[in-house]
């Protein structure tokens, strides 16, 4: 596991600005490190969904997406 926590700047209904760094963490969540990182949370969040990740995109599993906000805190 690479685990380096990155600040949420804001957090919008539909849009989450993280200003980086974080590789990866487990297999479920992987945020690629850029500066800022924009991530467009799809309406779909709380089942298993697509988020962009400028200029990629990855498959996440909300549950862990949320955990990882919350110890970003």
């Amino acid at each position: 596991k690479c685990f380096i926590s990155p600040s949420i700047v804001s957090i919008k209904p539909s849009l989450i600005l993280i200003k980086p760094s974080l590789v990866f963490v487990k297999q479920s969540l992987i945020f690629i490190r850029q500066s800022p990182v924009f991530i467009k949370l799809s309406p779909a969040f709380f089942r298993p969904s697509l988020v962009f990740i400028k200029p990629l995109l990855v498959v996440i599993k909300p549950v862990a997406f949320i955990r990882a906000i919350t110890s970003f805190h």
